[in-house]
């Protein structure tokens, strides 16, 4: 599984990380704090994931297939980066351990768009 670790943590400077990897307008987004074994299932919209791990602490999210619970990898936290930006596959969905933020990133459509 793809991952992309960043220092950023600037939603701004993050959505354009991921315009870079497709080729395409992303969605700004908000960060949501999961607490300790907390799941999360995100939108079926959602591209990609973007992981924030707080720089005091040591936290890792494991991420499963949701129909059958089937393990796919895990991302932790690293010194040296902290937030990682994941390519999503719908169907999908995480675990948190410790503590963790997450933000979810959709492709916008450019039809009918007013902006």
């Amino acid at each position: 599984m793809t991952k992309i670790r960043t220092e950023t943590s600037s939603p701004e400077e993050l959505s354009k990380k991921c315009e870079e990897q497709i080729g395409q307008r992303c969605s700004r987004f908000e960060w949501k704090s999961l607490k300790d074994l907390e799941e999360h299932t995100p939108d079926s919209k959602t591209m990609f994931l973007l992981v924030n791990f707080p720089e005091s602490s040591a936290a890792i999210i494991y991420i499963f297939e949701h129909a059958n619970n089937r393990f796919i990898d895990s991302v932790s936290s690293n010194k040296k980066a902290h937030t990682v930006i994941i390519p999503w596959v719908a169907g999908r969905s995480l675990k948190c351990f410790g503590s963790c933020k997450i933000g979810e990133v959709e492709i916008l459509s450019n039809e009918g768009s007013s902006t």
